[in-house]
């Protein structure tokens, strides 16, 4: 044994880690171990030797034993000595010798027995095996690949628990947000005025169904997205600690999706935007159809109306197939984006491997981490192909809602609980929107408290825009309504209609019971109530030979009665109320003479001191009537007393008289 080529100051643990090394056949000298671990010029302490040897692939177990046992540790191990010094043990053989490696004598392995060895050794050894490799093909980290599982596991649990929770609350918010949203737009549509109304009905009610879009985005899950960013930046961070370079597989990929997502963004909201005015007009022609659904049967107009409705799903399709194009292009890019992630994650990291740079574990758990970090960059191009669609949908319900109102914010109406019955139109002119001339140009008349108005006219004459102008359903756009001296305009709609006992030209009753029609007119009315209104309009006298009498339940719009029933119905509704104003409306225009006859018996003791106006064409209602208002083309062209126009009328129809002959001069 050579001992003088041995160093005075000898780094024990080092020499005995490079002798199990060459001992599995992996010698490694002093310089390249260093440079392999921490480039370390100290004496190595057993963190370092435990440090080296799991990088170098070797699980290490640190035992305690009593040496006067004689007892062996699992070979081969490093044990410390009294000495401030350790050796190696590498193996035994049959005769019980022990192949040492002792760094202060020699660099080679030499044969010892038990007692000579055990006496130097302090109990304590640190065993190493080499790692098994075959279990993960290659790697170095299982350690820090259960650490990850285990990590992530918990997050998954975490993640499903939260998501659960969060949808469920999502849900209770989005139910109690519903009701008072949709309440709210309803409300606004029946305050709404009608002068600020735009489209036909369908369309208004297509555009009321843009609120379910809107709840749809606000409740789904792609929209908790938002919520998933900062937990994908914190997996970024973590793939960052764990893979180093493989960071930047994600991260460059989360730019393209994003990219892809905001480049189809300007076509298809006017895609979306060009598909939503066709889905109004598309229900606009299918509730016009199903309104007038007679008419067109009775016309033979099927044909026509298919063609409309054809037309609008025909184009309708071609754009929103245009617009799905368009989503799914991005989304696919995104999908792309995300299996290339996989991919990258697993080659780049194997080229790491392969440098010794990275343990396989630390590829799996990247790779499961930038699943995660990816996902909620691809939902947010999912979600900027749906923000169009919300956000057309949101300008719609806007447009809808900046409708002015009748109870406008801040507007402060005079309390009027009742009225003495005085009408008057002061020079009042008024054009409906988008009108080229106006329907009622200066018109001025005054109705005294009681009075008993007939408005007459040729049809277009402007007599129904009156009755609409004293409901305040419009209002003038110049001059003034007046009911008992106050404009219209001061006094709050309901105080004012409540007041009006109303029989407008087109009867609309609801999908209900006849007794329910009746009921619509009134506060609560009893029975009594209803039927004495009944009686006078003369709802009664047909309801009372039917079984199911007032309880009979008409289809929509008052299906199931005739005309003339519908306008019984109607007055027996005006009537309930007892209001100080009656309003008719070519009232009993479909009533045959019977009927009509019978209602004028009744309703005369009815209406008492009470003012009342109809808008009628037949001479019939003029025998209930103090006077008379002829309109003209939108101006009053006469008013007074029957007797009054009826004097007037015989004397511009009485001819004119011939002249006297001249008396003969005389001669």
């Amino acid at each position: 044994m050579n001992n003088e080529s041995i160093p005075q100051q000898i780094d024990a643990l080092e020499a005995c880690l490079r002798a199990v090394l060459a001992w599995h056949e992996q010698p490694m000298s002093s310089n390249s171990l260093r440079a392999r671990i921490n480039g370390s010029l100290g004496f190595w302490t057993e963190d370092d030797l435990l440090e080296a040897a799991d990088s170098l692939g070797y699980e290490v177990e640190i035992n305690e034993h009593d040496s006067a046992l004689s007892s062996l540790p699992e070979l081969p191990a490093i044990c410390l000595t009294h000495e401030v010094g350790a050796l190696a043990l590498l193996s035994v053989n049959d005769e019980g010798l022990l192949l040492v490696v002792d760094p202060n004598r020699s660099d080679k392995p030499e044969w010892t027995s038990k007692q000579d060895l055990f006496g130097r050794l302090t109990g304590r050894c640190l065993c190493l095996s080499k790692r098994d490799l075959g279990k993960l093909g290659a790697g170095n980290a299982t350690d820090t690949l259960v650490a990850l599982l285990i990590g992530v596991a918990i997050i998954f649990v975490s993640d499903f628990a939260i998501r659960t929770l969060r949808g469920y609350f999502l849900d209770l918010a989005s139910a109690k947000a519903d009701a008072a949203i949709a309440d709210s737009l309803f409300e606004h549509m029946l305050d709404a005025k009608l002068q600020s109304r735009r489209g036909s009905s369908g369309a208004v009610a297509s555009m009321m169904k843009e609120f379910e879009s809107i709840r749809d985005f606000l409740t789904s899950a792609t929209l908790t997205t938002f919520i998933d960013i900062p937990f994908a930046i914190l997996f970024l961070f973590v793939i960052w600690l764990i893979g180093g370079p493989l960071f930047w597989v994600p991260f460059l990929a989360i730019p393209v999706m994003l990219l892809s997502g905001l480049a189809v963004q300007p076509q298809l909201s006017r895609l979306v935007k060009e598909s939503q005015e066709d889905g109004h007009h598309k229900h606009a022609i299918l509730v016009e159809t199903l309104n007038g659904l007679e008419t067109i049967k009775s016309l033979g107009a099927g044909s026509m109306m298919r063609r409309r409705w054809q037309d609008a799903v025909s184009h309708q399709s071609h754009i929103g197939l245009k617009s799905r194009m368009l989503a799914q292009l991005a989304t696919n890019v995104a999908n792309m984006a995300q299996q290339f992630v996989q991919v990258g994650v697993i080659a780049i990291g194997a080229l790491l491997v392969r440098d010794g740079q990275l343990g396989f574990g630390a590829i799996i758990a990247c790779t499961i981490l930038a699943g995660r970090a990816i996902a909620p960059m691809a939902q947010i191009t999912q979600l900027l192909t749906r923000i169009n669609q919300t956000s057309t949908s949101y300008k719609a319900l806007n447009l809808l809602m900046s409708h002015e109102r009748e109870h406008a914010h801040g507007q402060v109406f005079l309390s009027r609980p009742e009225f003495k019955g005085a009408i008057e139109f002061r020079n009042v002119t008024f054009s409906y929107p988008g009108a080229s001339r106006p329907t009622l140009d200066d018109v001025s008349f005054q109705i005294a408290p009681g009075d008993k108005v007939a408005i007459i006219g040729k049809v277009g004459s402007g007599k129904t825009t009156v009755s609409k102008l004293i409901l305040g359903l419009y209002k003038p756009d110049s001059g003034s309504v007046l009911i008992d001296g106050v404009d219209v305009r001061q006094i709050d709609p309901a105080d004012l209609r409540r007041a009006l006992g109303v029989v407008l030209q087109d009867v609309w009753l609801i999908g209900g019971t006849i007794k329910q029609n009746i009921a619509l007119g009134g506060d609560y009315p009893n029975d009594a109530e209803i039927l004495h209104a009944a009686q006078i309009a003369g709802v009664d006298d047909f309801v009372k030979q039917h079984p199911e009498g007032y309880g009979l339940r008409l289809g929509e719009r008052g299906e199931g009665l005739s005309g003339g029933q519908r306008q019984a119905v109607a007055i027996a509704r005006a009537l309930l109320r007892k209001p100080q104003i009656l309003l008719f409306d070519e009232a009993t225009s479909a009533m045959d003479q019977g009927a009509e006859t019978a209602l004028l018996q009744k309703i005369g003791s009815e209406i008492g001191q009470r003012t009342f106006v109809t808008i009628t064409h037949k001479a019939s209602l003029l025998q209930m009537v103090n006077k008379i208002i002829v309109i003209e083309q939108g101006k009053v062209a006469a008013q007074g007393t029957p007797e009054q126009l009826l004097r007037r009328q015989q004397a511009v129809a009485q001819p004119t008289a011939p002249a006297a002959a001249a008396p003969a001069s005389p001669s």
